[in-house]
């Protein structure tokens, strides 16, 4: 065994690709080297950045080791101190990363490491080891390949001894969408159309979860087809708000609007009560996206109304939470935390471990509006706990990535990068695309903070990429707008206002008022750097209009700007 008969310095590497087997294998590990003698050190890279390298924090722990036993190194969440994205534009200069810094002092690794290290690392992390660190890449002796043969999930059956179901959410979705494949096809075969239109419904609302909401809609359009071919009413209602929810998924709120309002039709004439709070509450997103605030309240105050009539405590909670997401879009804030408040306490009252998580997570958001990201973090850190616990690995990436707005609103941009990182880690795990893209997106506007303008754009053409690829154009008019941002920092107004009249077409097409508002005023900085003033006027003057019918919290600083225009 490497980690036995290895006398003095050798590096090893572990892959991996599960962070709860990883903790398993160690512990493990270090269980039964004790039993022979063996100390084994662990040295995690996870928080708050210590100050020195990965070879002085290796020293001190070596040097803190029991001189009466050998002792052995696990390194592990490098992957939070490591810049992912090497092959981006950054000039002639190397990255200055902690892989780059080991590479060069790769000599002193048998000074100061008086036993073997081992690396755990990501697959993604793999990669840019050997492009930032080629050197110390070569004088690897061991590669443990530790990733699971598929992707990772928990136990398949309940406490009881039960199976869980294809559909369950507790297993990982491409566990989910494999199994119900497979019973599609059964189903299909025997002639049995009840069970296949339950399994189509499933799969398409597996797709969502992954990110595929194109092959969603056609799983959904199927389920659709054979509920009116059977006569089910019922299963008709569910096709039409699930078409709803994928059309909601590709940035087409308008489209979604159709499907919710045939959905809210039918449940009304069959008298599903709770079909129709589902229905109502789906209305009101799909108007919160389409920047229209105040009906979106009505909406999910009709929803609230039905879920308390009915008795139903989670339905009730998501409408809370609802209300909430719908004051902050208004700038409310404070008001929002209330409504979050009432919709944590529902969330431990019936043991809703993932409602718990979302609701602490838009506490953080609600904190973090009032710019108070100290105590955001509080809140994203208590929710990844609780989505670690669940084993909800999408929840998981959304905390990661929550924590990296917080800290670069704190103006701690390498912080960020590095939670920015581990939640790209994630999605791409799970194949969650529109999650990625997020990511993406996120990491250019750190580095663009940073003041690396050409790698945000490296990042923002990734983010641009996979929004095409989905059908994303809420993300692609996003992308478009930050590519306007990095190249006007890089002095290059005019592009960027090429940039900003792209995103300005695409959330007009979607009617996202917010997004218009963002694309006029920033295609109006642009024109006033250019001397542009006339041009620059009449972009402000339509965003200020925008954001007042909306209620943007941006209204007052755009209009006090447009004053000192028009009177200048």
């Amino acid at each position: 065994m490497f980690l036995r008969q290895a006398s003095g310095f050798r590096l090893g590497l572990a892959l991996y690709n599960d962070p709860v087997e990883r903790g398993r294998l160690i512990r493990e590990l270090s269980r039964i080297l004790a039993g022979e003698g063996v100390q084994m050190l662990v040295l995690d890279l996870y928080g708050p950045e210590p100050s020195g390298g990965m070879l002085d924090r290796l020293e001190a722990l070596f040097r803190e080791a029991d001189p009466a036993r050998r002792a052995v190194a696990m390194v592990i969440n490098l992957e939070s101190r490591v810049d992912y994205a090497p092959e981006l534009a950054r000039g002639d200069q190397a990255p200055d990363s902690l892989l780059s810094t080991a590479n060069l002092q790769r000599d002193r690794f048998p000074e100061v490491c008086p036993g073997p290290v081992v690396l755990w690392m990501t697959e993604l992390l793999e990669r840019a080891f050997f492009d930032q660190a080629p050197d110390l890449w070569h004088w690897r002796s061991h590669v443990f390949d530790l990733r699971t043969r598929s992707a990772p999930e928990m136990a398949p059956h309940d406490p009881d001894g039960r199976p869980w179901r294809s559909g369950d959410h507790r297993l990982h979705p491409e566990h989910r969408i494999r199994r119900l494949e497979e019973e599609l096809a059964a189903y299909r075969k025997g002639g049995s159309a009840r069970e296949e239109i339950q399994a189509l419904n499933s799969l398409g609302i597996a797709r969502l979860d992954i990110g595929d909401a194109r092959r969603a809609l056609r799983d959904f359009e199927e389920v659709l087809k054979l509920a009116r071919k059977l006569g089910n009413r019922d299963w008709e209602g569910t096709a039409l708000g699930n078409l709803g929810l994928a059309h909601a998924d590709l940035g087409d709120a308008r489209s979604a609007i159709g499907y919710y309002e045939q959905h809210l039709e039918i449940v009304r004439e069959i008298g599903d009560r709770r079909g129709e709070g589902n229905a109502l509450g789906n209305l009101g997103n799909a108007h919160l996206q389409l920047g229209d605030a105040r009906r979106a309240i009505g909406y999910y105050e009709q929803a609230l109304v039905i879920d308390r009539e009915i008795g139903d405590r989670r339905g009730e909670g998501n409408a809370l939470g609802n209300l909430g997401v719908a004051h902050a879009d208004l700038g409310d804030a404070r008001r929002a935390i209330g409504y979050y408040e009432q919709r944590l306490v529902i969330a431990r009252e019936i043991g809703d471990r993932r409602g718990e998580g979302n609701a602490l997570g838009n506490l953080g958001n609600a904190h973090r509006q009032l710019g108070d990201a100290r105590r955001a973090i509080g809140y994203y850190e208590q929710a990844l706990v609780i989505y670690r616990e669940i084993g909800d690995r999408r929840g998981e990436g959304t905390a990661l990535g929550n924590l990296g707005i917080a800290h670069h609103q704190l103006g701690d941009a390498r912080r960020a990068i590095g939670y920015y990182e581990q939640a790209l880690v994630i999605r791409r795990e799970i194949g969650d695309r529109r999650g990625e893209g997020a990511d993406l997106g996120n990491l250019g506007s750190a580095h663009l903070q940073l003041g690396d303008a050409r790698r945000a754009i490296g990042y923002y053409e990734q983010r641009l990429v996979i929004a095409r690829e989905i059908g994303d154009r809420r993300g692609e008019g996003n992308a478009l707008g930050n590519l306007g941002l990095a190249h006007a920092d890089l002095g290059d107004a005019r592009r960027a206002i090429g940039y900003y009249e792209q995103q300005l077409a695409i959330v007009r097409e979607i009617g996202d008022r917010r997004g218009e508002g963002n694309a006029l005023w920033n295609a109006a900085l642009a024109h006033e750097s250019l001397g542009e003033r006339a041009e620059a006027l009449a972009r402000a003057e339509a965003a200020l209009a925008i954001f007042e019918a909306i209620e943007d919290p941006n209204a007052g600083m755009v209009r006090a700007r447009v004053e000192t225009w028009r009177g200048s």
